[in-house]
């Protein structure tokens, strides 16, 4: 079974153009299936190991009934039979199986749950960065990505994506490389250009670089001077909205769902923030119309003198 699932995740990688984050979700999710099943002695055909013309449907239930039972959380089930599901189709389509035992497992319906969003005030007091000249190389940077994410609605991912030929500061512009490889240009604010170009100017005072925009290279380093990572990037979100007072945890998907939904109050079209958040589906996009309309409703309900 191990060998299945290198050449599934060659697959995703080569003819799918998976993300690296991907490639890691379903190789952990079926690495763990294999475990379970040679751990029950489940699919075995006799051996010590699976094998995926051996597992049926009893033994994906069984799995799943392991993963109930530990608690696990229901996004998390919810991944993991699609992942399920993706390899043993993959596997009946190279005709290596005869049959799919998960086609008979359904993917659970996923509960909608509404993005966390800031407040135009809460973006204000997070962005309200001092003069530029009092903070260090990293506080800099840290603002400029938080102006970046919130002004563009980038995802953290394409965010520490980024190299310096990306933007353009005369234009006004970055390019984005979003999921799938799917490129974007997207409009960035004059705040966002200034703050970048402080960063850079505070970087090659630093570090004696060269680091400017249009050249090659990572744009947000860390202070070893590599590029700058997702995980660091969460942490130091967390840190600026704790400096900033704020009483919520600052998520940098919070940042992109707050640029989505300010755009859509002031009156942006759904097809528009499509475009700029770089969604494939427009379906994707509307749960920010259940955010402004929950938002209109507490307006209605607080201001309308009929509606207490």
């Amino acid at each position: 079974m191990e060998t299945d699932i290198r050449q599934f995740l060659t697959y995703l990688e080569i003819e799918r153009n998976a993300s690296l984050h991907t490639l890691r979700a379903y190789g952990h999710d079926l690495h763990e299936l294999s475990d379970f099943l040679r751990r029950t002695n489940q699919g075995c055909a006799g051996g010590d190991h699976p094998d995926v013309t051996a597992v049926d449907r009893f033994a994906i239930q069984s799995y799943l009934s392991f993963l109930h039972t530990h608690r696990q959380a229901r996004t998390t089930i919810e991944r993991k039979i699609a992942s399920i599901r993706s390899f043993f189709r993959f596997l009946k389509a190279r005709k290596r199986i005869d049959s799919n035992p998960s086609i008979s497992i359904p993917l659970p319906k996923k509960q909608r749950k509404l993005p966390g969003y800031l407040t135009t005030g809460e973006a204000e007091t997070l962005l309200d960065m001092p003069a530029a000249g009092s903070l260090s190389m990293k506080l800099l940077r840290d603002f400029a990505m938080a102006e970046l994410m919130y002004g563009t609605g980038m995802r953290v991912s394409e965010l520490v994506g980024l190299n310096l030929d990306a933007i353009d500061p005369i234009e006004g512009e970055v390019r984005i490389m979003g999921k799938g490889g799917k490129e974007r240009i997207v409009p960035m604010t004059r705040t966002a250009s200034d703050r970048i170009e402080a960063y850079l100017q505070a970087r090659r005072m630093e570090r004696n670089d060269n680091a400017r925009a249009g050249r090659p290279g990572p744009l947000f380093i860390n202070l070893r001077g590599t590029r700058i990572s997702v995980r660091s990037v969460h942490r130091l979100m967390k840190c600026l909205g704790i400096n900033a007072g704020l009483s919520k945890r600052v998520h940098p998907h919070e940042l992109r769902h707050s640029f989505a939904t300010h755009l859509l109050d002031s009156g942006a079209d759904l097809r528009s923030i499509q475009e700029l958040l770089g969604h494939a589906n427009l379906t994707t996009t509307q749960k920010y119309t259940h955010i402004s309309l929950e938002r209109l409703l507490r307006i209605y309900n607080d201001k309308h003198p009929r509606a207490k």
